[in-house]
């Protein structure tokens, strides 16, 4: 197993405008950052995101969007070509943000799609950080109240980890494909397209220059996981 990784500091909690700006700014030189989004669907009749959780390789940064109803700065960022958004299950994250602010990520990796390709046993992100990182995940917050304010300690401990470890896992991931004898660089590209099939919205794969009928899109990604299947039964 590997040796685990250091926690790193409490992630920062972004209430103001100014201070969304600063975070904006500075995660805009990194070459990727981690995102995540809490919602409250077990305990509020109107579902929607109550928590964004982003990180970078350097920092953990906690998103009060009922504290900040413009969150067009982070929209502009996740929208930028040259910028890879890291999700694990991204499906509902990528809904939801469509859903609610309108946002849309230009680039994405989906470390659960990416584990499943690699044929983990596991891909839940609990059992992938304990796998690689030594990181045992406390689940007990898993259907917290995410509306309540102000969030508990534990609360913002917990939706830290959801993003602290997964620029690193998506590099373990990588370089697993590399050792397995797969060029990296297709590796990431089965992992962008599927996760590209879930974005909502016709406009979105149309932007990527992918197929813009969603049945389409899903036979392709179907498709793409049967090649990766068949790649890694037949690969020594």
């Amino acid at each position: 197993m590997p040796p685990p990784v250091e926690p790193g500091g409490a992630p920062a909690l972004i209430t103001g405008a100014e201070d969304l700006a600063r975070l904006v700014d500075r995660l805009a030189g990194e070459r990727r950052i981690a995102f995540d989004t809490e919602a409250a669907s077990f305990h509020r009749y109107v579902d929607r995101i109550y928590l964004i959780q982003v990180s970078s390789d350097t920092e953990t940064a906690l998103v009060d969007p009922l504290a900040l109803p413009d969150l067009s700065p982070l929209g502009r960022l996740l929208a930028r070509e040259d910028l890879e958004v890291v999700f694990h299950d991204a499906d509902y994250d990528l809904r939801a943000l469509d859903r609610d602010y309108g946002v849309r990520a230009r680039r994405v990796f989906d470390t659960r799609i990416a584990a499943q390709l690699l044929g983990e046993p596991a891909v839940g992100l609990a059992a992938l950080l304990l796998q690689y990182f030594g990181v045992q995940m406390d689940k007990k917050l898993q259907r917290a109240d995410w509306s309540i304010r102000p969030l508990t300690p534990p609360m913002i401990s917990y939706a830290a980890e959801d993003t602290r470890y997964l620029t690193r896992l998506r590099a373990v991931i990588a370089e697993r494909a590399l050792m397995a004898g797969q060029p990296a660089a297709g590796q990431v590209a089965w992992v962008l397209l599927a996760s590209a099939a879930q974005k909502p919205g016709a406009r979105a794969r149309a932007a990527l220059g992918l197929p813009a009928d969603f049945k389409t899109m899903r036979q392709a990604v179907a498709t793409l996981h049967g090649v990766a299947r068949q790649w890694l039964e037949t690969t020594p």
